[in-house]
């Protein structure tokens, strides 16, 4: 983590194995310096994402402070890191920043804040569910539905929005099937792939299962 080369310190703070104490207490004051003052902001978010790891509150001002910062990424890893360990605090941020431009990890991580509310994530899920099939359908399946199943940590939501995603396919008219099958799998794969490398098991296994119970050779 003290290594000239930026790569590598982000790297290695975002692999950090905080399980285990020697090292958590070893590599905590080494990440409290990188997130505050290092030059790299891939290395600043990747560190204070391990930061918030920890769930404690006396970095509580400086993922606040880091919300305001001018990387999207920065900004993402303290709103994600902030929910840890004050999630009160992070709804109202999360709200507060989703109305203005944001893109990027920034964005990702308002959406994940917001339905870590489970009252919002059922919500959308909700009017998606609720809208008859059609344009509009299709247009909160891309911009809403697989925003949520990418954003969420909960498994059960998770679930529900992936199995919203087999049955749309179900629904079109059987000589499109395959197409939007392949499609929309291939979407599922990428953020299965992600869910896997963010420790979120669970999830990437489910999505795992139902591609491969119904790829699109099941249509």
């Amino acid at each position: 983590m003290n290594d000239k080369y930026a790569g590598l310190r982000s790297y290695t703070a975002s692999v950090l194995d905080l399980k285990k104490e020697a090292l958590k207490t070893a590599a905590e004051p080494i990440l409290l310096k990188l997130a505050q003052s290092d030059p790299a902001r891939l290395v600043k978010a990747a560190a204070i994402a391990k930061l918030g790891e920890f769930n404690q509150q006396k970095y509580d001002a400086l993922f606040k402070n880091a919300l305001n910062d001018s990387s999207y990424t920065v900004a993402g890893s303290a709103l994600v890191a902030l929910s840890q360990v004050d999630s009160s605090a992070a709804i109202s941020e999360a709200k507060r920043l989703a109305s203005t431009q944001t893109k990027g990890a920034l964005s990702m991580a308002i959406k994940q804040v917001q339905y870590s509310n489970g009252s919002e994530a059922l919500k959308v899920l909700d009017e998606y569910e609720a809208l008859p099939f059609g344009k509009e359908k299709f247009e909160a399946l891309e911009q809403k539905l697989f925003t949520l199943i990418e954003a969420t940590r909960s498994t059960a939501v998770l679930k529900r929005g992936v199995d919203d995603v087999v049955k749309i396919i179900s629904d079109v008219p059987p000589a499109y099937r395959a197409d939007l099958a392949s499609q929309l799998f291939g979407a599922l794969k990428e953020i299965q792939q992600r869910k896997e490398a963010a420790g979120l098991d669970e999830q990437a296994k489910y999505i795992e299962s139902i591609i491969s119970a119904n790829g699109k050779n099941s249509f």
